[in-house]
This record gives C-alpha cells, sequence and structure tokens, in this order.
C-alpha cells in the first residue's frame, strides 16, 4: 500500500538524519572548543554529558527535517476556509485531497451531505436542459441526471477508500445518500403517475403514512397536478428529510477528530469576513 511505503520511506529518512546528527557530533567533538568544554568533566560525566549531547542534536535534527517536511492544503467551503496542515511522507497529498471531501464544512458544499434534488440544473454540464431563471420546474431529463449522480456520490463513499478511522462519518455520509436516492426516486415517480403510493411507501422505519399524514391527507385533496408537485417537493420532501436525520443524529466529528490525531494531520478553520 502506499501509505505503507510512505512510512517505510519515512523511516529511512529519519535514520539517514540520526546518522547525519552522529557524524556531526563526532567532528564537533575533535574541536578545541568541545575539549576545553570536556576537561571540566570527571571521567565518568564525561560520558554521560556526551549521550546526552548526542541525543539532543539528533532529536533536534529530526525534528527540524519532519517540520520542513510538512506541508498545508487550503480548503474553501464559503465562507468558511480549512487548513490542513501534513508531512506528505507519512500520508500521500492526493489520499488526503479524497478523505477531506468527507470533512464537515466540505461535504456540506459538494453534495455529500447535503445531496441533489430533481430539480437542480447546471449550466455548464451540456447533458442538462437549457437551464430557466429557477429550478421550480421539474425536467425528467435533469431529474435523471441527478438520481444517477447520486448515485455516483453513494459509489464513492466506499469505505476502502477512506481510512478505517473515517468509517462512521464514511456511515453517516451514505445514511444520507441512500436516504436521498430513495426520497428523489419516490418523487419523480409521484410525479410522472400522480399515484401516491410512491409517497406512502416506507423507508427503513420511516413510515410516511405515519410520520407524514397530515401532508399524504393534504395531497389527496388536491386536484392539479402543478399544485401536487409543489406539495410533494416542500412539504412532503422536508417531512420525510426531517424523520431521517432524527435517525441519523449529527456529523460524526468525535470521529473526524480521531483520524486527524491518528495521520498526524492539524485542522485549522476560519471564517472569511462577509462584505
Amino acid at each position: 500500500m502506499s501509505l505503507s511505503r510512505s512510512f517505510l520511506s519515512a523511516g529511512f529518512s529519519i535514520s539517514r538524519t540520526v546518522l547525519t546528527a552522529a557524524m556531526s557530533w563526532i567532528r564537533f567533538s575533535q574541536t578545541r572548543r568541545f575539549q576545553a568544554i570536556f576537561s571540566y568533566y570527571r571521567h565518568d560525566d564525561r560520558w554521560r554529558f556526551g549521550v546526552i549531547l548526542a541525543s539532543l542534536m539528533a532529536i533536534c535534527a529530526v525534528s527540524s527535517r519532519v517540520e520542513a517536511q510538512e506541508t498545508t492544503l487550503r480548503f474553501e467551503a464559503w465562507p468558511t476556509i480549512i487548513e490542513v496542515t501534513f508531512n506528505p511522507d507519512q500520508v500521500p497529498t492526493e489520499d488526503l485531497r479524497q478523505w477531506m471531501e468527507v470533512a464537515d464544512y466540505i461535504s456540506n458544499e459538494n453534495g455529500y451531505q447535503v445531496p441533489l434534488w430533481l430539480e437542480q440544473c447546471f449550466k455548464e454540464d451540456p447533458r442538462y436542459a437549457p437551464c430557466g431563471p429557477d429550478e421550480a420546474s421539474l425536467n425528467i431529463n435533469n431529474a435523471q441526471l441527478n438520481l444517477d449522480k447520486i448515485r455516483t456520490v453513494i459509489a464513492n463513499l466506499e469505505s476502502k477508500r477512506f481510512p478505517v478511522e473515517l468509517s462512521p462519518v464514511v456511515s453517516y455520509l451514505r445514511r444520507i445518500q441512500t436516504f436521498a436516492l430513495w426520497r428523489e426516486t419516490q418523487r419523480l415517480k409521484f410525479v410522472q403517475t400522480g399515484n401516491l403510493m410512491y409517497l406512502e411507501s416506507p423507508f427503513e422505519n420511516i413510515d410516511p403514512k405515519t410520520a407524514c399524514k397530515a401532508v399524504l391527507d393534504q395531497l389527496r385533496n388536491v386536484a392539479d397536478k402543478e399544485q401536487a408537485s409543489g406539495l410533494a417537493r416542500h412539504d412532503w420532501e422536508n417531512c420525510v428529510w426531517h424523520e431521517r436525520m432524527k435517525q441519523i443524529g449529527q456529523y460524526p466529528q468525535k470521529a473526524w477528530e480521531t483520524f486527524l490525531a491518528a495521520h498526524g494531520i492539524r485542522e485549522r478553520i476560519s471564517q472569511e469576513e462577509i462584505q
């Protein structure tokens, strides 16, 4: 694995640094200045003094090398700035970029923690139908593309792509995304067919017939298709989302902090001033 190679490389680097420090100690011990200092100590103390001084020199050399190897990556989730400082000999830079996708603030921006919805339209993607001034209307082609994107996010959230310390975070985000895929799929089927059973069907421990009964009763009394679509998008969607998040809970911040500590990563979070 790349991480194992990085640790092995780091071990060799530190060994070379200690050897360099030892050679420096030998050269220093041959100088007149050292002999003058050393003559003040008794024979037994001289040996102890030499060991201590050599150890200190080695520690300083290793510390300065580790500090010199550190680098910092900057991520923006406006108005939040996340900076992570790490040793690339221990944590490969590209791996860290991937792992940062599930960080709290970043996953709120990249769609991992706040999933896509059917009406979203991306102007820069030519596969999408022409985007209007707002996302009020549902385009079937765009909706299918957004469902595919949710499936891609779920595929990216494979635990094997992340360190074991991030397993609670990855699991948390997968639960959000799998629920979003079900929610948006059921809503699309309802819009296409007008059949309320798609909004009544349960998902794991969520039973919309019970949890969202008021919204479903309201939908039964709506004849206008556009109005019914709006109720499904806002009232029903918000209702089932609220029920799901009560079960999932909050972002597992302690697991994230454990991950940072395990890999020697320092995180600094700041806020840009909003003009």
